[in-house]
């Protein structure tokens, strides 16, 4: 597919817009959501963020945006689309209502919604809706990152970008990038260009992707994230199906076969989050969702790690094995990937992916309604990022879109 960038003339501005970030998003409805979504009058707009605005330097001076999203935990962007053939919308120090005057005569509507009314829930008002019109918005073909990299001899991964005289911008969720840093500015400028990075283009609102929630009963009492529920929940349905475990097992290069004297201990025993025992086997499995290696004690005069928790289950396990075969494994959502080697011990334990669990559950066509409720909320912890804003954020906006309908309905 060939690109042809409208307003991206050499010299333009590119400006990274952060999305997905700060408190803002609490409690109300973030107004980038539009971003990645045509309007139904088969324009693109765009809202920059945090305000929709900008200062009086970059009024026509923007080429291009690109869209972007925090990784959690890494000092890197992930590029989520580009905005081309940028025009102004927003004029500073234009009038309160000048946005709203726009939308209506432009028609500008989201799923048959004015722009204005979806963000009519908000606690917190914006007085901007719109920042810039774009011809397209592109979705790139694979996932790409952005890195800010101290020197040049960093390390960087096959579709990581990687910036050399420029510092991520910490408070303000919008980057401008321009010819004063020629270097970062002609990389940017080449990736942006290159049409082989970029697929197909952003879709309108339709009544598929208006959808109900995916809801499932860890969500609804607000433990999606808890390892105790998740635990206790894993510690069950192994009681239940231990045929199931023991295929699971199998997918992990075990043999495992509960026999009649098999049982699942829930931290009574060293803490431990599930000791699996019969008479041949004894499993140690730490369940690991948002935290890290725990137990951590340092020598008081040399400061160096002496014990962890994972220390701490080995040695327990091998002083009761009582000449049975002993395996350790440690649970983790693929966002939580946790170094295992820095910790004393950790070379004993084998990794085990959430998407692995999923993948197999879901493998099995389960009829157990709440075994299938468990594996819906076991997909969360599948993803390698945790994109808990940006999913909560399509939540509200189909809510949002669905309620003002039904409101032109009565």
């Amino acid at each position: 597919m060939e690109i042809k960038f409208l307003a991206m003339e050499f010299g333009k501005e590119i400006v990274f817009n952060r999305m997905y970030n700060g408190d803002y998003l609490n409690d109300n409805l973030g107004h980038e959501i539009i971003n990645l979504y045509k309007s139904d009058n088969g324009h693109n707009y765009i809202y920059l963020n945090h305000l929709g605005n900008f200062s009086v330097e970059h009024v026509g001076r923007v080429g291009a945006v690109l869209l972007v999203r925090t990784v959690p935990g890494k000092k890197m962007l992930e590029v989520l689309g580009l905005a081309d053939g940028i025009t102004d919308v927003y004029r500073p120090f234009q009038a309160a209502n000048a946005d709203v005057k726009y939308i209506v005569e432009n028609n500008i509507t989201y799923g048959g919604v004015p722009l204005n009314q979806i963000f009519a829930s908000n606690i917190n008002k914006q007085s901007a809706y719109i920042t810039y019109k774009a011809e397209k918005v592109y979705k790139p073909v694979r996932t790409f990152y952005i890195k800010f990299a101290e020197d040049k001899g960093e390390s960087v991964e096959g579709n990581c970008i990687c910036l050399y005289q420029n510092k991520q911008a910490k408070a303000s969720l919008k980057q401008y990038f321009g010819e004063e840093t020629p270097q970062d500015y002609r990389v940017l400028y080449d990736f942006i260009s290159n049409p082989s990075n970029w697929g197909s283009e952003v879709d309108v609102v339709s009544d598929q992707t208006v959808k109900a929630e995916d809801i499932n009963f860890f969500k609804i009492c607000g433990i999606e994230n808890s390892e105790l529920a998740f635990s206790n929940a894993l510690a069950y349905f192994m009681k239940k199906y231990p045929h199931l475990l023991s295929l699971f097992a199998k997918e992990l290069g075990k043999e495992f076969v509960p026999t009649d004297k098999f049982e699942i201990i829930r931290e009574s025993e060293a803490n431990i989050d599930l000791l699996l025992r019969d008479r041949e086997n004894l499993i140690v499995v730490e369940n690991k969702i948002k935290s890290h290696i725990n137990g951590l004690v340092f020598n008081r005069h040399s400061k160096e790690l002496e014990s962890t928790q994972l220390k701490k289950y080995y040695e327990y396990a091998h002083k009761i094995a009582g000449g049975r075969r002993l395996s350790f494994y440690v649970l983790l959502p693929d966002y939580n990937d946790i170094d295992l080697l820095q910790y004393e011990c950790g070379n004993c334990y084998t990794k085990i992916y959430y998407s692995q669990l999923y993948d197999f559950l879901v493998r099995q066509r389960v009829q157990d309604p709440y075994l299938k409720d468990f594996i819906r909320a076991l997909e969360k912890h599948t993803r390698k990022y945790d994109n808990e804003l940006y999913e909560d954020m399509m939540r509200k906006f189909y809510l949002s879109i669905n309620e003002q309908k039904q409101k032109q309905i009565n």
